[in-house]
Order: structure tokens, then sequence, then C-alpha cells
């Protein structure tokens, strides 16, 4: 009985429009998860090419090492990053917290920043 939380729009400007990136090519706006908020690749709905389900998946194109070392200088702040926006994403309602606690295990598993 009662709505679901509403997220800001994905940003589109220009004529024809066209999504609005940040600066690591991910588009701005909608929901915020950790996958967005503390990015370790660029993350597209469009992309892919086929038949049948093959247009829907996107694709994903990880940072550089480069890239990675400029976000996350060492392992814990990837790790403090990805739970922070889980936090902010449970608060807001679009997360559960046995969802964030597994994101946030397997990025304590990762090597980000290692």
């Amino acid at each position: 009985g009662i709505p679901p939380r509403r997220a800001p729009r994905l940003e589109v400007a220009g004529d024809p429009p066209e999504f609005v990136l940040d600066k690591y090519g991910n588009v701005r706006g909608g929901i915020r998860t950790s996958w967005v908020a503390a990015p370790v690749a660029k993350l597209s709905g469009l992309g892919q090419t086929g038949a049948n389900f093959c247009g829907i998946f996107g694709t994903t194109e990880l940072f550089d090492e480069a890239t990675l070392d400029e976000l996350y200088p060492d392992h814990e702040t990837y790790v403090r990053r990805v739970a922070a926006s889980n936090a902010l994403a449970q608060r807001r309602g679009f997360l559960l917290a046995p969802d964030a606690e597994l994101i946030n295990a397997a990025a304590e598993a990762s090597s980000i920043g290692r």
C-alpha cells in the first residue's frame, strides 16, 4: 500500500537527447548504488547486438589500473566508499540490508586498491 520511493531521472541533454555522463562514463541521475557511486567500470545499457535478449544486457568496460589508482589509493578507501554508498542507498529505500551486506563483503574480498 506504500508507493516505492522515487529517484532522480537519468540525466539527458541535447537534441536529439543523449545521456549526460560523469567523468568516468557512467550516466548521471537514477538510483546510485555502489556499482555506480564507487565504480570500477563504465556501465552502459547500450552496446550489445544480436537477436532476442542480447540487446538488453548492455556492456561493462573495466577501468584501467591508473583510473582505479586515482579513485582508490588503497583497499580501505574502496571498501569505505562501497559501504557508504550502500548505506545511503539503504536509507533512501533502494537497497535491502542483506544485499548491502553481500556487496560490502564482495568489496572487502576484492583486490581493488591492493
